[in-house]
């Protein structure tokens, strides 16, 4: 199955989880998805913009930073991360996401079921 860009939607979440800013999510794969996935989304964070803490029980939710330099908050800590770096968050744990650089950044993330 091939899901060409110009087929997936965009949604602009206001604050999401509490967060800072109107946060764009290219949502890669919807119904294709539906059973396995609650999210798989590209999030486009601009300068300021974040997603607020919260908590993940019986879900997991995996991000793998695209582009750009976003600080999570992983259970309290916070860590800056790249291009490449990966993140992963289940079983009650909490994160949130920011970005607090200058520039633009892309994470993909993907909440399992």
């Amino acid at each position: 199955m091939i899901k060409r860009k110009s087929d997936m939607t965009v949604e602009i979440r206001q604050n999401p989880k509490g967060g800072v800013g109107d946060i764009q999510f290219t949502h890669v794969l919807t119904q294709e998805a539906q059973n396995k996935a609650n999210l798989f989304s590209l999030i486009h964070l601009e300068p300021g913009q974040s997603i607020g803490l919260h908590a993940h029980q019986e879900d997991a939710e995996a991000m793998y930073v695209l582009s750009g330099h976003p600080s999570i908050v992983d259970d309290g800590e916070t860590y800056l991360l790249s291009p490449g770096d990966a993140t992963y968050c289940t079983g009650g744990h909490t994160h949130s996401l920011q970005n607090l650089s200058s520039e633009p950044a892309q994470v993909l993330a993907i909440v399992f079921k």
